[in-house]
């Protein structure tokens, strides 16, 4: 990424637009604008307590400001890009990641819903250019399923006063999301986040599979390290939950074995109880008893 960097700044200085414009000078300044983004993004992250890559250049930081440079000038880089090669898939891709981790630091309800409206028509865009585009088959599902999770009072409030787009739908975001994994199984994010959208849905197994599946691949940047300890947070948590569960159920299944022999101890008291009253009642009837008489005079 440093060569990347400095041919870029090579580029930049010496107005050579034809290097710029072409596929090495677009992959150049997208890949830096991941970067930084990647790096505003650990910052917001670290920020709120989430996984954090205590080993990457530079380190972790707290400061929201300083993260916030580092998202804004991502986007400018690749709306750089964009503007060069306004037919590279890549770059439409690069816009509208760079406008989601950007809409992580707005607290401005309008901005953020602008923002929302930019991404999905930047990632359209890539998929219109190139139907294989598996970044923005991951954004576009990212924006269907945040969008679809809004309650109902907050989607019409997107829709008709913020004049933002929702017509979105969780099925949308997994048939993204599993089309990203289809084209690039090896990239850990898709897995990851398949797994924690079939999480939010309540499809445990299935989430789990992907997620263990996310554990297995290399990650190949920041972003994606990132995502790494997420998911192994996740799974840890999942598995407690398992064995917590399992505990409880073998708890239930021998407290439901105790009621059974308890009731069936109840049951054998309650016949021998009805048995010795029939004895009783048996011996004491009228006939029982007439029986006896007979019995003795016959005897004498």
């Amino acid at each position: 990424m440093a060569a990347a960097a400095a041919a870029y700044e090579a580029a930049i200085s010496g107005a050579d637009k034809g290097w710029l414009a072409s596929a090495a000078g677009v992959s150049a300044a997208v890949g830096l604008a991941k970067q930084h983004s990647d790096q505003g993004w650990q910052s917001w992250a670290h920020s709120r307590g989430l996984p954090c890559v205590p080993t990457s250049t530079p380190p972790p930081s707290r400061d929201l400001a300083a993260g916030l440079e580092r998202t804004l000038f991502a986007l400018a880089l690749s709306e750089e890009a964009l503007a060069l090669a306004p037919r590279c898939a890549r770059a439409h891709t690069a816009v509208a990641a760079c406008c989601g981790r950007l809409a992580l630091y707005s607290e401005d309800p309008r901005q953020r819903v602008r923002l929302a409206n930019r991404i999905r028509a930047s990632a359209e865009a890539a998929l219109a250019l190139d139907a294989r585009e598996d970044g923005a088959h991951h954004v576009l599902a990212r924006w269907h399923l945040e969008l679809s999770q809004l309650n109902p009072v907050l989607r019409a409030l997107v829709r008709h006063v913020l004049r933002g787009d929702t017509d979105a739908s969780a099925e949308a975001a997994l048939a993204h999301y599993s089309a990203a994994v289809a084209i690039a199984p090896a990239r850990l994010v898709h897995r990851a986040e398949l797994g924690k959208a079939l999480l939010r849905l309540g499809r445990r197994r299935e989430a789990l599979v992907n997620l263990r599946a996310a554990l297995s691949c290399e990650p190949e940047d920041v972003n994606a390290a990132m995502s790494r300890l997420h998911v192994q947070t996740i799974v840890n948590k999942m598995r407690r939950q398992e064995r917590r569960m399992q505990r409880e159920e073998q708890r239930a299944a021998a407290k439901a074995r105790q009621e059974e022999r308890r009731a069936a101890v109840r049951l054998e008291r309650v016949a021998r109880r009805e048995a010795r009253r029939e004895a009783r009642e048996a011996r004491s009837s009228p006939a029982r008893r007439g029986e006896a008489d007979t019995a003795a005079a016959t005897s004498s």
